[in-house]
């Protein structure tokens, strides 16, 4: 079964939006593809099962798709560098990232 949402344009609700971003970054649906059209971002997406993202993961990925790097982020979170590569490992599995340029893509909205 596919779920579709689709936000944006003139008649577009803010809130649902939010929501539906808010429901993508709680990890609980897998990015299957990222591609640009027109000037317009499209992200397809699978429910999935399993822990949503966790609050650290989500830290880790949000700041690590602005440029920040690892050392920086783990110094300002208060845990190791080795803790925050594989939050930002699990979050990105999570989400059905591959690469780095795929996060900056899907943060960049």
């Amino acid at each position: 079964m596919v779920d579709e949402a689709s936000v944006g344009g003139a008649d577009a609700d803010r809130s649902d939006e939010v929501k539906t971003w808010d429901e993508l970054m709680s990890g609980r649906w897998r990015i299957v593809e990222l591609f640009d059209v027109e000037g317009r971002r499209h992200v397809v997406a699978q429910r999935r099962s399993g822990a949503p993202l966790s609050r650290l993961e989500r830290q880790v990925l949000e700041r690590r798709a602005r440029g920040e790097a690892l050392k920086v982020i783990a110094m300002d979170l208060g845990v190791s560098v080795a803790t925050t590569s594989r939050r930002l490992r699990a979050g990105m599995h999570k989400l059905g990232l591959g690469t780095l340029a795929d996060l900056s893509r899907l943060m960049a909205r």
